[in-house]
């Protein structure tokens, strides 16, 4: 009888009218499945590639399986900064690190077109505890975008093992999406002040 773990990561992951894309994959399922139904969840989840769901999936199970269809596609996709690229970025970090997916996510958040995708950018940037990672992430706190510099400053304290009070308006991670040039360059001198001669984050 399949675990209720294996239940919700076959809702999550294989459902396609789950919404799972839009309201968040249900990656601690995943995580913690153990033995035949781990095994079972990678196997089902190659045979989703190149679905992002997929992608994702096998990124949170670390599937040196999966490695050599997840470099496919972030060759693939390389070029067109997408947010494929992005998560095959990501899960082949968690296999192996490479500073080159590193270096595509920071592409995308320096020079894709879309806010969406810088925004998609930075929120993956907290995945790679990188000293690489911060540079990009420092200078995106002044993107165009409201969303994409409050990601950036979240990723910042993230990586910076900073409690980041999401929520909380006077939070620096809030100001700094002010319209108002004071008030956005005071939150972020705040937050440079904040990870100053920290470490990264294990």
């Amino acid at each position: 009888m399949a675990t209720q773990e294996y239940e919700r990561f076959q809702t999550s992951f294989l459902d396609d009218d789950s919404g799972a894309e839009r309201d968040g994959l249900d990656t601690e399922a995943l995580a913690a499945l153990s033995g035949d139904e781990r095994k079972s969840a990678e196997s089902q989840l190659l045979r989703k590639l190149p679905d992002v769901r997929g992608i994702l999936g096998l990124g949170v199970l670390r599937s040196l399986r999966a490695v050599p269809e997840l470099t496919k596609i972030f060759e693939r996709e390389r070029p067109l900064l997408s947010y494929k690229l992005i998560a095959a970025a990501a899960a082949l970090w968690r296999v192996a690190p490479d500073l080159r997916y590193l270096d595509a996510v920071v592409d995308t958040l320096e020079n894709a077109a879309s806010s969406e995708r810088r925004t998609e950018a930075a929120l993956t940037l907290w995945e790679f505890h990188a000293p690489a990672a911060v540079p990009p992430l420092v200078r995106a706190m002044d993107d165009e975008d409201v969303l994409v510099r409050h990601h950036a400053a979240r990723a910042l304290l993230v990586i910076h093992g900073i409690p980041n009070g999401p929520g909380d308006p006077q939070h620096p991670i809030s100001r700094v999406m002010s319209p108002d040039d004071g008030t956005h360059a005071a939150a972020k001198d705040e937050i440079l002040r904040m990870i100053a001669g920290r470490p990264l984050a294990p």
